[in-house]
């Protein structure tokens, strides 16, 4: 057999923050529909709520221009970003997510690199940066080759956004691989 394995934009691709997460991203924002929603109606009232020791915060700063970045750190352009909100996660929400009842420094390390986690594929959705595939046999007429299709990869590298796992290594292999970027 012979395949073609074409790699798509996924223009309906659905927000990473549909899916479940460990951290909740409360922002605020004039133009852009950040994060997730959330109760606060302002900073001031997320700070109030926010005390805990055991809680997890990290602030969100967002650059917007050409595309829009979050981050937890500042930008160095003080006029195309600054602050949006936090990315945070409860005592209650790290205990479940790690089966622990105590947030010990390891625990907290680990938290900090899923929030960071979160974000970058987050960045992903925002920039566009999410790909389907379409699986074709190239032995076949035009009209029946689709023999497989599967959205919602980060990236656009079948060996490492999960593809492969869909696909198979082997059919991979094989595979000539288009990206369709248009």
């Amino acid at each position: 057999m012979s395949f073609r394995l074409k790699i798509v934009p996924d223009q309906d691709a659905t927000s990473p923050r549909d899916s479940e997460t460990l951290g909740t991203m409360a922002c605020w924002h004039s133009r852009h529909c950040l994060g997730d929603k959330h109760t606060f109606s302002e900073p001031g009232d997320f700070r109030d709520q926010f005390t805990s020791r055991d809680s997890i915060i990290l602030p969100l700063y967002l650059y917007d221009h050409s595309g829009l970045v979050l981050a937890t750190r500042p930008f160095s352009c003080p006029w195309d970003s600054g602050q949006v909100g936090w990315i945070y996660a409860s005592k209650e929400k790290i205990g479940e997510f790690w089966n622990v009842k105590h947030v010990t420094t390891v625990v907290r390390n680990k938290t900090v690199e899923v929030l960071e986690s979160e974000i970058a594929i987050y960045n992903q959705f925002l920039s566009g940066d999410v790909y389907g595939y379409i699986l074709e046999d190239m032995n076949e007429p035009e009209e029946e080759r689709k023999i497989d299709s599967c959205w919602g990869f980060y990236g656009d590298d079948p060996a490492n956004n999960g593809m492969a796992d869909y696909i198979g290594s082997e059919i991979l292999a094989t595979s000539e691989i288009v990206h369709c970027y248009a």
